[in-house]
């Protein structure tokens, strides 16, 4: 169905012009979360340079290049989730537009069905912050939005086309519209792969092999649709549609895979906005499906689920004086789902309710304390809370801290899975701190930025799945989970005319490790996480001469164990990608950009999981195109 969605939008797009005309002079229009404003605790922002390079990636790839978060992958175009500082994949939040995107029976989202030419607005607050989002904010949210690039009355065309070795192709276009008080924001994307790549498998045979039955096919549309009603009010609609089918490949050449997910998401949302004086309030209403097929037909293995999740939001804002702000709301949240798993129809109820107040202690010095009480029809929940505080005490130097009462509910399928399901799970709870100190420094043209952070969580009631009655697997709450570690981000860039040059190097040291453990003959304690590496760091650098820009991202991932007693691991890994841009200005308001990228370039041969070897080099090609007309009268 989508198809005929992207054929349409072709055919009116290329078929047509649009005329605008300037009549009314209007502030921009923004339809924004209060929550997002809150950036008291350490924030990294994906700029603009590496979303545009990026574009026909996923955000989980961008995630893995530009940030301190770890991407479990399970091979080319397969299932990806985060580890954010020590946690498991569920205690990520993923929030889209201020809005928790996670699979309620998974209890996680999967980043490569995420194309990052969606969103131009990436952001990744670092602790835990349940306080304010809620469950799976442990160990850090990421924050997918739109912002609008368009503020004075006219349109902008955004196109990508690229191909690789790997026979795939990936194409999108991104249509912006502004006329008066209206503004649309529709991209399309396709995504068709064979995903024929080569990878060593030494035991085997000492010559490359060529992976099979590991097509994939990702095509989507996203309308953002804002209107301002008036100059106190503004009111949003976000629909997202996404279908995403895989062949899930067997690694070993001798055996043939018939093994096949389908993936069908919907995910709606209706906002209103309003802001007059001290005051100001924004309320969500979210609808999202979830459809995930999976099909063996050698083990006759036919899973199918349906996962439905309705939101209610509310934020409130009011300044009772120049240094004291109060901010409230609430969170209400129907999941229901539906799969022959469940003896019957799982339903889980929360009702969350959340008040913070800021107060700006000094000129430079800001404090914030938030308290969070849930209610859910299956499990107690604790008071939940965060307290920072960041203060300034010299010029272009910023010091954060921040403590918090973090939890994760356990999911459907933790509660309700039959065979195993545990409807007496507790949540997963504990306590994080953390503290970032910054400087940054803009001298002409010469800039300057570097971020030192640190932090120690821990975990209780962690859950896991282990053998249970008849060999049935069945979560528990058994250990505890201690991590620690630090974090470094250092930019430096020097501009004159035509001329840039510039760095990045950022790294991570994570120790997380299980304190205790309720496992008979388990040898786990004091034992580093499975797939958790102590280890990783990336260096990215890039020259810009005129029109011709190249860019280098190089990655390295340390040890990570396969086992929970550790005696067995995967090998540390070290992948780079160069990129050559070409700039092409036609001087009437479009720009083209050609570009050749070499992935793994060094030809490295590395596994992120066990057994799901990655590509070796390969190469892309392709084109941007951006147009624009407004109307600057």
């Amino acid at each position: 169905m989508l198809q005929y969605y992207l054929l349409l939008f072709s055919i009116i797009f290329f078929s047509g012009k649009i005329y605008s005309q300037d009549t009314t002079k209007l502030n921009e229009i923004e339809v924004v979360s209060i929550k997002q404003t809150q950036n008291l605790n350490k924030t990294l922002k994906i700029d603009s340079s590496a979303y545009f390079n990026n574009q026909h990636k996923t955000i989980g790839e961008v995630l893995s290049n530009y940030s301190t978060i770890f991407i479990k992958n399970y091979g080319n175009g397969a299932i990806g989730t985060t580890s954010f500082r020590g946690g498991s994949a569920n205690q990520t939040a993923i929030l889209w537009e201020g809005i928790n995107i996670k699979n309620t029976m998974l209890g996680q989202t999967d980043l490569s069905l995420i194309p990052t030419v969606l969103f131009n607005n990436i952001t990744i607050n670092y602790g835990g912050s349940s306080g304010l989002w809620g469950s799976d904010a442990v160990g850090g949210n990421v924050q997918l939005s739109s912002k609008n690039n368009l503020i004075k009355n006219g349109y902008s065309l955004n196109s990508n086309l690229s191909s690789n070795t790997l026979n795939s192709l990936n194409a999108s276009t991104g249509f912006e519209i502004k006329q008066n008080k209206w503004y649309s924001d529709t991209k399309v994307y396709l995504t068709q792969s064979k995903n024929k790549y080569n990878y060593l498998d030494t035991t085997l045979s000492k010559n490359p092999i060529t992976v099979s039955h590991a097509a994939y096919s990702n095509i989507g549309i996203l309308q953002n649709l804002k209107y301002t009603i008036n100059q106190y009010q503004k009111i949003g609609f976000n629909i997202w549609l996404n279908q995403n089918d895989r062949q899930i490949p067997n690694y070993n050449p001798i055996f043939v895979s018939k093994q096949y997910q389908f993936d069908r998401n919907l995910k709606s949302l209706v906002q209103h906005n309003y802001q007059k004086n001290k005051f100001s309030s924004n309320n969500k209403i979210a609808f999202i499906k979830d459809i995930l097929n999976y099909i063996d037909s050698s083990s006759q293995i036919y899973s199918n689920s349906l996962v439905n999740n309705l939101i209610v939001d509310n934020e409130t804002k009011y300044l009772l004086s120049d240094k004291f702000s109060l901010q409230a709301g609430f969170n209400v949240s129907n999941s229901k789902a539906q799969t022959k798993n469940y003896i019957n129809n799982a339903q889980l109820n929360k009702l969350g309710i959340y008040g913070m107040l800021t107060y700006n202690i000094l000129q430079n010095v800001t404090l914030s304390a938030v308290s969070r009480y849930e209610l859910s029809n299956y499990t107690k929940i604790p008071i939940t809370g965060n307290l920072n505080l960041s203060t300034t005490p010299f010029k272009n130097l910023n010091i954060k801290l921040n403590a918090a009462k973090v939890f994760r509910q356990p999911t459907l399928n933790e509660l309700f899975w039959y065979p195993g399901g545990n409807p007496n799970l507790l949540p997963e709870n504990g306590f994080s701190y953390d503290g970032e100190l910054n400087y940054q420094l803009n001298n002409n043209n010469f800039k300057f930025y570097s971020s030192v952070a640190a932090y120690y969580k821990t975990i209780n009631n962690w859950i896991l799945w282990l053998p249970g009655a008849n060999g049935n697997p069945s979560p528990k709450n058994i250990q505890q989970v201690f991590s620690r570690g630090t974090e470094t981000n250092f930019k430096l860039s020097y501009e004159i005319k035509h001329f840039k040059i510039g760095i990045q190097i950022l790294t991570h040291y994570c120790l997380s490790t299980i304190q205790q453990q309720n496992q008979e003959f388990n040898n786990s304690l004091n034992k580093q996480l499975i797939y958790t590496p102590r280890y990783t760091g990336n260096l990215n650098g890039f020259i810009i001469l005129n029109k011709l820009s190249l860019y280098i991202t190089n990655q390295y991932v340390g040890y990570r164990f396969t086992s929970s007693d550790n005696t067995s691991w995967l090998n540390p890994y070290y992948i780079s990608s160069i990129k050559l841009n070409y700039l092409i200005d036609t001087k009437n308001n479009t720009l083209v950009n050609l570009f050749i990228c070499s992935q793994n370039a060094f030809n490295y041969n590395y596994q992120i999981v066990e057994n799901r070897p990655m590509p070796l080099r390969y190469f892309e090609f392709g084109l941007n195109l951006t147009f624009n007309k407004t109307n600057n009268k």
